[in-house]
């Protein structure tokens, strides 16, 4: 049974609380299901392979799996994405539209810490080809039938198949996004170049890139692969603009960023530092992207270091591990980071600590 939490909106005080279901940690899961529903209202319960690993067969929500993390029915048929409570196991599913019997894709399993995953998988291209999340190396990749993108080259989202062109968010430093994309015949090319927070959205042969760069914000749109036009930006411009510092910090090259006010020079003495950390390895500050958090980081005049997400494969894994190992003190790997980046920022820095 899941617990019950009432829910007061603060901007409506006049309003009763809303009722909602909320599992606490370490309580009950709702227990979802998953259908193929037809138009004529048919319904067919979606089944895991008989011989799943310490299951019996059954509906999908048996205990190994108690996360829907994606469903979608495109070219290829009917597939679906299963994660376990602990978030170690992942299985990306082929559903028979028929029969409702599902059979494995691709398993992904963590040792220690977590199985991350990609936004916009399981998905087919035009023909019908799997675009699945995979891990070779330290790289985050994805396979593209039996393709893999390039070493080195971490993936963060499959953003569209057009056809047989498949559109995807990489890094290869972790404080750049690029648009990528793969054609069969051209292989993989990247299709942004300018430093910056790069995504995109498709469709027929149409692409408008939004890119956030050190200076702004642009929306260029590309028809057939060539520059067609651009979207304007009307958003303000900061009152005090960012003059953020990247640095590489610590034995682990901890991304960071400093900002300095601006009338500091060298000889104008130390300065206080304030350090703003951010909650989990899913949000990133520390990018060559110009918003609104390096607007305010910069307004405080102060020094601020700040870590990045989205290194190689594995690397938030390993230290959400080092906290799971010691659970009365699930921020240590965390905290000691920061206090490595800033020891390290004071060694570089000596005249502002």
């Amino acid at each position: 049974m899941v617990s019950s939490r009432w829910i007061a909106d603060p901007a409506e005080p006049q309003r009763p609380p809303r009722r909602m279901r909320y599992p606490e940690a370490g309580s009950s899961n709702a227990v979802t299901t998953l259908w193929l529903v037809g138009v004529d209202g048919r319904r067919t319960p979606v089944r895991l392979p008989e011989r799943a690993p310490g299951e019996a067969g059954g509906a999908w929500h048996a205990p190994a799996f108690e996360y829907l993390i994606s469903a979608d029915w495109g070219s290829g048929g009917p597939v679906a994405a299963l994660q376990s409570r602990d978030q170690r196991t992942v299985w990306v599913l082929r559903i028979d539209p028929a029969t409702g019997a599902a059979e494995p894709l691709s398993r992904h399993t963590a040792e220690r810490g977590w199985v991350e995953v990609t936004r916009g998988t399981p998905l087919h291209t035009g023909a019908g080809v799997p675009v699945l999340p995979a891990v070779h190396g330290d790289t985050r990749s994805i396979r593209i039938g039996e393709l893999l993108a390039p070493e080195g080259v971490q993936v963060r989202a499959v953003l569209a198949a057009v056809g047989e062109r498949v559109l995807f968010t990489a890094s290869e430093d972790p404080t750049e996004v690029h648009v990528w994309c793969h054609e069969p015949g051209s292989g993989f090319r990247r299709l942004t170049s300018e430093p910056g927070v790069h995504t995109a959205a498709a469709g027929g042969g149409t692409v408008v890139l939004d890119s956030t760069t050190p200076t702004g914000q642009t929306v260029t749109v590309l028809r057939d692969g060539r520059p067609a036009g651009r979207i304007a930006v009307l958003s303000e411009e900061p009152l005090v603009p960012p003059r953020p510092v990247h640095l590489r910090l610590g034995a682990r090259e901890l991304r960071s960023r400093l900002h300095l006010p601006s009338w500091h020079r060298p000889d104008s003495g130390p300065l206080p530092v304030l350090l703003s950390p951010y909650a989990g390895p899913a949000m990133q500050v520390v990018t060559q992207g110009r918003a609104w958090y390096t607007a305010v980081c910069q307004w405080f005049r102060r020094a601020g270091v700040r870590g990045a997400g989205h290194r190689r494969a594995g690397y938030a894994r390993t230290r959400g591990g080092l906290a799971a190992r010691n659970p009365r003190r699930p921020a240590g790997p965390v905290l000691e980071d920061q206090v490595d980046a800033l020891h390290a920022a004071a060694e570089r820095h000596p005249g502002w600590t």
